[in-house]
């Protein structure tokens, strides 16, 4: 008994102790408006025996490190949440604060949507953010409102001038006003509207409505209308989502209103300059993989990075280990014989990698290209057990695809809309980006009959990453490849071990499978597992642990 109390006083203490340790934070302004540093209790936890986890812009943005910058865009009021994990990714606590971001906007402008159920009722919204006051007009009516974002219901249709006055602190910062057409709504109609595109300009689009002789008051969705019989015809000058709509008369009046949502590409020839360097960052602990993003008209002959430590690079994709966690100022330049450009950008990298608790889903992608006809896909996506679900629609076209790293065959080029959704036990998430495809098999351009290829790969994969880690005690080096795989992950080591135990955990810490390895070779037969994020232990007979993540496609 005497024993039971003392352990029990023991675990007393013990989780007192762990109940005292408290994840307070502080943020404090870096720069110019919106820039923020955020950092954590670091005399409390060390960052070499726990992992800083923050969850930024409403659990949007997701960043680690004990002192993080962050950039804000927009304004918001932001729920910042700080989360503590100790070496077993077990949760130690969290923190919460409330910070209000105001970023000054640069344009004063007015967007406005339409009700799907009744096309008198219009919601409007400024540039202005929560800080702002804004005064509306709508003249026509003579009515003034004071506030945010509007939402209005027309008592007729017409022709009406929307006005705002955005001001902070009774102070005037900018006004501007838009002309909306509004149709008379209408429960009962029996049309459909059909449309066609130019060949000559994808911009261009034709409308009709099948059986109606007479006039149609038509809305394109981008301000502008026109009252018509028959075939019309409208160029859109942006891309993007467009709801059309269509008001009908007849002899005595108002007959119905029906909508149509299409999509727009800006595609007159070429919809990027003749090079450009931007390119998407994925880091693990002490890793860089760099995958370029920018779209060009002919192929770079050439690709020269920076990684912001002394360290540079020539390869189209590569990767860079790190010898220290930090920010490093990474840099591509690329030239095609047309032109050069160069993009700089900030990278922070780890210590530690990311070990996501299985309530947070991101979903991410990034285009690239290195052949024509064939689209390199980087899934950057994180959680834990995800299931991953992919789909491609355009014109004619429709496919799903399903896996972290599969391949797609479309066949023929064109515009597309291009989402993951990815799902866990317990989240899910979804993101999306267009993919157009010229007649040279080049992201850009004019549309052909050839098809095409998507190839989806990991940001190891793409930058041709081999795990290659150096047990500190006695300098042993472990090459773990191919990394992503498929059902074979081998293992190898410049020394002779005997009795090594290999084991694979899934990134909550339950064990899956283990093998021995006896000699400097091991194959490990992962048919059991499904696709997805893991980590690998391996441990020698001296009880020396080297941990690695795994990906399997």
């Amino acid at each position: 008994m005497k024993k039971l109390s003392t352990f029990l006083a023991s675990l007393f203490i013990a989780v007192a102790a762990l109940n005292a340790q408290t994840c307070d934070f502080t943020i404090n302004p870096s720069g110019a408006a919106g820039q923020y540093t955020f950092t954590g209790p670091s005399n409390d936890f060390s960052p070499n025996e726990y992992f800083f986890f923050w969850i930024l812009e409403n659990n949007s943005e997701y960043t680690s490190g004990p002192s993080v910058n962050h950039t804000y865009t927009e304004s918001m009021l932001d729920s910042v949440i700080l989360e503590i994990y100790n070496a077993d990714s077990m949760l130690v606590c969290t923190s919460t604060q409330a910070l209000f971001v105001d970023v000054p906007g640069s344009d004063c402008s007015i967007t406005y949507s339409i009700a799907p159920d009744n096309a008198n009722v219009y919601v409007f919204e400024s540039s202005g953010n929560f800080l702002n006051t804004v005064f509306w007009t709508i003249t026509g009516d003579n009515i003034e409102y004071i506030g945010g974002n509007l939402e209005y219901t027309f008592s007729q249709a017409g022709v009406y001038n929307v006005c705002a006055n955005i001001t902070t602190n009774q102070v005037l910062e900018c006004s501007t006003c838009i002309t909306v057409t509004v149709l008379q709504d209408s429960s009962d109609c029996n049309y459909s509207i059909s449309y066609s595109i130019s060949p000559a300009n994808p911009n261009q689009y034709f409308f009709e409505i099948a059986g109606v002789n007479t006039d149609i008051l038509w809305d394109f969705g981008d301000s502008a209308s026109v009252a018509a019989t028959g075939e019309v015809s409208h160029e859109f000058q942006n891309d993007g989502d467009y709801l059309v709509c269509a008001n009908i008369f007849n002899a005595s009046g108002n007959d119905c209103f029906i909508c149509f949502p299409i999509f727009v590409n800006n595609d007159t020839n070429i919809v990027t300059p003749d090079c450009n360097a931007e390119f998407w960052a994925s880091t693990s602990a002490l890793v860089g993989y760099f995958i370029p993003t920018g779209y060009y008209t002919n192929t770079p002959t050439s690709y020269a990075w920076d990684f912001g430590d002394g360290a540079t690079s020539t390869e189209m994709y590569p990767y860079h280990n790190y010898n220290e966690a930090g920010n490093y100022e990474v840099c591509l330049t690329v030239a095609n014989g047309n032109c050069t450009d160069t993009y700089c950008e900030m990278v922070s990298i780890p210590e530690q990698d990311i070990f996501w608790p299985d309530s947070l889903c991101y979903a991410e992608f990034v285009i690239s290209q290195d052949n024509p006809f064939e689209v390199t896909v980087v899934n950057g996506s994180s959680g834990q057990d995800l299931d991953f679900s992919w789909t491609l629609t355009g014109e004619g076209i429709s496919i799903t695809s399903s896996g972290a790293f599969p391949s797609i065959e479309v066949a023929s080029t064109g515009a597309f809309e291009f989402c993951l959704t990815v799902s866990g036990p317990f989240c899910s998430a979804i993101y999306c980006d267009s993919i157009i495809i010229g007649d040279n098999g080049i992201i850009g351009g004019k549309v052909s009959a050839a098809g095409f290829t998507i190839n989806v790969k990991s940001p190891q994969e793409a930058t041709g990453f081999v795990l290659n880690t150096v047990d500190p005690i006695n300098d042993k080096v472990y090459t773990i490849f191919p990394n992503p795989f498929e059902s074979v992950l081998q293992l190898s080591s410049n020394s002779n071990d005997s009795n090594s135990l290999v084991e694979i955990y899934s990134l909550n810490g339950r064990l899956i499978q283990q093998s021995i390895m006896n000699g400097n070779t091991l194959q490990v037969n992962t048919s059991n597992l499904k696709a997805g994020v893991y980590l690998l232990q391996i441990s020698d007979s001296n009880q020396n642990r080297s941990i690695h993540k795994i990906v399997k496609k």
